[in-house]
């Protein structure tokens, strides 16, 4: 999320250094939490016999972005060329991420 935010307000444009070890963190952290997509299954105590369905839901919920983001980055790209963009772009991330820590916090309650 700090990586996006920082990218998408334009803090890391002047040193390349620093845009890919943010770009970085970003992506290991994407790559990070699909991993994490069934870790939950045993901290929400799911039973065996509905591991599958459960699975399938997460599936969808968690590989839904894969299906939008492509368009709506083209989508932002094309409406605010160059620099601009790319901001809005890792904007929308960080909006993501906060709405992902909002959720694992408020699960974490449930818990």
């Amino acid at each position: 999320m700090l990586g996006g935010v920082a990218l998408g307000l334009g803090f890391l444009n002047t040193s390349l250094t620093f845009v890919i070890i943010s770009f970085a963190s970003i992506l290991i952290g994407v790559y990070g939490v699909r991993v994490l997509y069934f870790a939950v299954l045993q901290e929400a105590r799911v039973p065996l016999i509905t591991t599958g369905t459960v699975v399938g839901i997460i599936s969808f919920i968690g590989f839904t972005p894969d299906i939008f983001m492509s368009p709506l980055n083209g989508l932002l790209l094309d409406l605010n060329p160059g620099v601009l963009g790319h901001q809005y772009v890792f904007l929308v991330l960080a909006l993501f991420s906060l709405i992902g820590l909002i959720t694992s916090l408020r699960f974490s309650k449930l818990k």
